[in-house]
């Protein structure tokens, strides 16, 4: 499941701007408040980045996930499906910020 990020933001971006701004309020409590923590903490131990850039590794982690979930039309995860875009959004996030 090898997504290519650029297809997956063209996809976000067109999707996410016809979404109104309810739409966008709704969604963003529902993702805060739901799979944020679901996917950073409960799914497979989460997301536990270390080093210099871990609170920035996080954000992507969590980005890529958020514009998945909105260009695929998702309104959940089963976590017996979604180890590959996990893997997908740490690949992401360890690519953006490279630890030193």
């Amino acid at each position: 499941m090898v997504e290519d990020i650029n297809e997956l933001k063209r996809e976000f971006t067109k999707k996410f701007h016809r979404m109104s701004d309810e739409e966008v309020e709704k969604f963003d409590e529902w993702f805060s408040e739901y799979v944020e923590p679901a996917v950073l903490e409960d799914f497979y131990g989460g997301y536990h980045p270390r080093g210099k850039y871990a609170k920035e590794k996080r954000q992507k982690y969590v980005d890529y996930i958020y514009m998945y979930m909105i260009a695929h039309d998702m309104d959940n995860l089963d976590e017996r499906y979604a180890q590959p875009i996990f893997y997908e959004a740490k690949k992401y996030a360890e690519k953006h910020y490279k630890d030193d």
